[in-house]
């Protein structure tokens, strides 16, 4: 019987300036998505939304976002599940129509960091899923929750 592995860590996004939601029906992908990939030079087209470290920008990330990684080593290779998380967001007020548009579809997000980088999740068919939420208190707070598996880890996008 062969031996599967599976590990799970979770990564505090501190150096997280942007991350951007894209419908994934949106992208053409260079790679065929059932492949393991490290790199790509894709053209993305305009996101679906945009949660920012920069105040004053159209959804504002308050806190930290953290990002749950398991990867599970099968027969056919290894398989990546991600829960990205952000629990204080702001100017929220087109947030229930952002998250609409995208929900029920297959989502890709895309990590850019502060040195410039930009990792993007490619997900694989009808693994995406959305979760948004007001907050009770305060009806301009809310957060989100956005998880999908992949066959890759985060790919970098090349400049």
């Amino acid at each position: 019987m062969p031996n599967y592995e599976k590990q799970c860590k979770e990564l505090l996004l501190d150096d997280v300036v942007e991350i951007a939601v894209f419908e994934d029906a949106d992208i053409e992908w260079s790679h065929p998505k059932c492949i393991r990939v490290i790199e790509t030079n894709i053209a993305l087209p305009i996101p679906a939304f945009v949660l920012s470290m920069r105040e004053g920008d159209h959804i504002y990330l308050s806190d930290t976002p953290v990002m749950e990684i398991e990867t599970e080593t099968k027969v056919y290779g290894k398989s990546y599940q991600y829960k990205l998380t952000a629990t204080s967001l702001y100017n929220i007020k087109d947030m229930d129509e952002d998250v609409s548009a995208v929900e029920g579809k297959d989502v890709a997000f895309m990590l850019t960091r502060y040195n410039g980088t930009k990792e993007i999740v490619c997900p694989l068919k009808d693994s995406s899923d959305i979760k948004y939420k007001v907050s009770g208190d305060n009806p301009a707070k809310g957060s989100i929750e956005i998880t999908c598996q992949s066959r890759s880890p985060l790919i970098t996008i090349k400049r």
